[in-house]
Order: C-alpha cells, then sequence, then structure tokens
C-alpha cells in the first residue's frame, strides 16, 4: 500500500508531506514532521480542511484527517519585549509585603503604628526572591497580535519613528485606521506595508531598474525578485492611484508577462493561479457536461451546438477546457461572446485605435473593456486553430501568446486581482464561479445561482 500523502499549505507554500509510516496516531507526532519539512522553528498549530463546510478548521486529532487530505500551518511569530536589568537594584527596605503591614484604624495612633511597623521590620521585609508568593518580573513579554488594519498603522508608525523620530498618539491610530483601504475579494495582502528600511523613493529607483532589467534576455531571475521586492510599492499605487491599464503597463511592463501575473496572484490571495483553475475545471468537468447535456430549450440547442466541438476524435485537453468554459457562461445566463471576441489578426491593431465593429454582432471595440481576444487568419475556418489569443483592457491589448482559451481566462480572471479591477456587471456568475468554485478564494459566500449549481456538482 503507498504512503499516505498530505497537502501541506503554508504561507505562499504548498508543499506534498508523505508520511512512509502511516499518518501518526499523536497529533504531536504529525507537528514535528511537519516542522521538520517546512524548517519551522517556531511554535505551530494545524488546520484541516472540512469537506462539510469547505473551511479549515482547528486539527484536534489525526483521526480528523486522510490519505491526500489538506492541511494548513498556523504559526504566530510573537513580539518579544525584553528587559535589561537597572544599574540600581532595589534595596531589600523596598520590598514590604502589604498584607503584614498593620493598617491604621481609629483605634490606632499614628505613633502606635509607627512603633508596630519599626519592631516588626525584621519580619516585613522580603526580598524578592525569599517570598514564595512573589516572582521576579519575566525577562521576555507575549505582546499579542493585532487586527490587520493596526498592524498595518503601527507598522507605518514604526517607520517613521525610524526615520525622524515621530510618535505616534491615539487620535492618529484611529484617524489611520479609518482610512486603511480594506480587501475587496479576501486579498490576503490587499496593501500590503512597505519592507523595513524601504520608502517609496527607494522601491521607485528599483522600479526604474526593474525597466532596465526588463529590457535583457535571459534575465528572468533578476527580474522575479525585483518584482517580488517591489510588490508593496505596486499594491500601493494601484489601490491608491488607480491609475489606467496603458499608464500602469507603461510604468510596469514585466508585470504583464503571464508568468508574471501568476506570481503576483500568488502574492496578494497566496493561491496559484492557473495550476488551481486547471485542476478544479478538470474536475468538475465530467459533471458540468452533465449538467449541459440534460438543460432543454433554447438554452439546451445553444450549448448542444457548443458541445458538438467535443465529438472530434482528437479534440485536446485544451479544446475541451475552452468549450466547457464557453457553456458555462450560457448556462449562467451569460453570454460567451460577451468575455471571449474574434478578430481578424492581421487589423486587430487598427480596430483598436479606429473603435470600429469588431464581431458579427455589432460589438464595438469601446465595450472591450476585459476581454480575451482570439485572432484568426483572413479567411480560416472556425474550426482551425487561431494565429494567437491575447487580452485586451480598456481597449489596451495586455497579454498575447497565451496558448488556449481556458489559460486566457485564468490569467485574465488574474489581472482583475492584480490590476484591482472589478468585475465586468454582464459576466458576475461567471467570474464568482471562476473565484469561489475554481479558485476556492471567499467559496462560503456565495449568490443563490452559483450555490445553486454547486450544490448540483457535489450531490
Amino acid at each position: 500500500m503507498d504512503s499516505p500523502v498530505l497537502r501541506v499549505i503554508f504561507d505562499h507554500r504548498i508543499e506534498k508531506l508523505t508520511l512512509s509510516s502511516g499518518i501518526p496516531e499523536a497529533l504531536e507526532e504529525l507537528i514535528v514532521a511537519v516542522k521538520q519539512m517546512l524548517a519551522i522553528t517556531n511554535d505551530i498549530s494545524l488546520q484541516y480542511l472540512d469537506s462539510d463546510f469547505d473551511d479549515f478548521f482547528t486539527l484536534h486529532s489525526t483521526a480528523q484527517i486522510k490519505h491526500k487530505s489538506t492541511i494548513k500551518v498556523v504559526t504566530v511569530a510573537p513580539v518579544v519585549l525584553t528587559l535589561y536589568p537597572h544599574n540600581e537594584s532595589l534595596s531589600t527596605s523596598d520590598i514590604i509585603e502589604p498584607s503584614l503591614v498593620p493598617h491604621p484604624s481609629s483605634s490606632t495612633t499614628a505613633e502606635e503604628f509607627s512603633d508596630s511597623s519599626e519592631s516588626s521590620a525584621s519580619t516585613l521585609i522580603l526580598s524578592s526572591s525569599s517570598s514564595p508568593e512573589r516572582k521576579p518580573w519575566p525577562t521576555e513579554f507575549m505582546i499579542p497580535r493585532f487586527s490587520v488594519e493596526t498592524e498595518m498603522v503601527l507598522e507605518r508608525a514604526s517607520d517613521a519613528y525610524r526615520k525622524d523620530s515621530t510618535l505616534l498618539t491615539n487620535p492618529s491610530i484611529r484617524k489611520s485606521a479609518k482610512n486603511v483601504k480594506k480587501p475587496r475579494r479576501a486579498e490576503v495582502n490587499y496593501l500590503p506595508p512597505y519592507p523595513v528600511g524601504e520608502d517609496e523613493q527607494s522601491l521607485e529607483k528599483e522600479r526604474e531598474e526593474l525597466i532596465s532589467e526588463s529590457k535583457k534576455k535571459n534575465n528572468e531571475k533578476v527580474i522575479k525578485e525585483k518584482m517580488s521586492k517591489t510588490f508593496a510599492h505596486r499594491r500601493h499605487e494601484i489601490v491608491n492611484r488607480c491609475p489606467s491599464v496603458q499608464d500602469f503597463r507603461d510604468r510596469w511592463p514585466a508585470l504583464f508577462d503571464p508568468s508574471q501575473i501568476n506570481a503576483e496572484f500568488q502574492r496578494i490571495t497566496t493561491v496559484h493561479l492557473e495550476p488551481k483553475f486547471m485542476s478544479t475545471l478538470d474536475l468538475y468537468t465530467l459533471k458540468l457536461l452533465t449538467l449541459f447535456c440534460t438543460r432543454g430549450g433554447a438554452l439546451g440547442v445553444r450549448l448542444k451546438k457548443q458541445m458538438e466541438q467535443l465529438k472530434e476524435s482528437q479534440c485536446s485537453i485544451e479544446n475541451t477546457r475552452g468549450v466547457v468554459i464557453l457553456c458555462l457562461m450560457e448556462y449562467l445566463g451569460e453570454h460567451g461572446g460577451g468575455l471571449i471576441k474574434e478578430f481578424n489578426a492581421s487589423n486587430l491593431d487598427s480596430q483598436l485605435k479606429m473603435h470600429e465593429p469588431s464581431d458579427p454582432e455589432g460589438l464595438e471595440v469601446d465595450q472591450l473593456l476585459m476581454a480575451v481576444v482570439v485572432m484568426r487568419n483572413m479567411g480560416a475556418a472556425a474550426d482551425d486553430s487561431p494565429k494567437d489569443i491575447g487580452i485586451v483592457i480598456e481597449r489596451v491589448q495586455v497579454v498575447t501568446g497565451l496558448k488556449d482559451i481556458a489559460t486566457a481566462c485564468a490569467v485574465l480572471f488574474g489581472l482583475t486581482y492584480v490590476l484591482n479591477l472589478s468585475y465586468p456587471s454582464q459576466l458576475k456568475h461567471t467570474f464568482e464561479v471562476f473565484q469561489k468554485l475554481f479558485l476556492e478564494i471567499d467559496a462560503l459566500k456565495l449568490s443563490n445561482k452559483v450555490q445553486s449549481l454547486k450544490s448540483k456538482l457535489l450531490a
């Protein structure tokens, strides 16, 4: 029998843990195995993905997991306050046990109280080490972590203090916390603080260097490092300044490579964009096709027409995914042509500039605020492979060279997080399925239509 494996999620990492001796009976043994694999030294706790609620719960026993279960590692790096001994130590006469000192009452004179205190001094004066009830202050104080908003305010205040000794007051905390922008779609790192020792000016220099590095060949490693370093700078710019897509692409050209879109999406959500999207889509494909086949009426006719392509003997997995996505949009009551549009490859640029009609249905290019564009050669048949597949946002062609429609849909969805864009209103249910069913982000809050679809898929 094969050794059981667990899917382990830790921050931005997702690892596979193989337990050669089987799942241990003691939870402590499993924790040790996880810490050894991830090289963690801090204390951790584990959570498991519950199939009933589709959410993570605290793992109390290894009996709650099985082969191929998903667990999440939770660790909190404590803030430690270290106290150093003062030069002047307390004298023993300064430490008096208050419970042993006579309390002056109406029947006790001040003189009697003084005499009583002096006569019992030998028994009342205690050292810090001699009292069984009194313990010295700890050398380390554990300070709990605050909410995300407060942590961000404190981080900025710490940077300001290191820079010019500016102190943070309570009114500043209230004012700053009120102005902190909240995540829109369950982003984990929606508006991260600048790295320690960095500010807007220093990271702007990194951005300028990144543009130069982007022009060099075979320079992916340097670009990856600089993109990671400047992540907070990009998020502050896109969230706070809301630049146009054209301006943002001019300032961050390296971001619009599909690999960097995947990396940026992972920084924001901790989710691996394309692998997660494709694996879940493949998982649901059979049931989705079954649902499509059972529909009748005009919708059933449209779905069956789309699925004709699947009858071809050489229909690839990529083509199957594309057909399923197109049928899914129709099934949700949202026209597939609203997202995926076909162009003549020879004059796409001119159509984008001249605002000419873009397809047989008479849709204007001005409506291309967000679309997957499939470019075909003049006279090519509908079943011929396209010349190119790309993405247009705000009438700007931001990505080209994508291999299939499903990949383009995943990358386009990733760009909605990367560029902080709202979902197209006419495709809100399609994008909700992408987010909450395929990528399982904020998956517990579903619209009625998507909840109904999920129930059918899990039935």
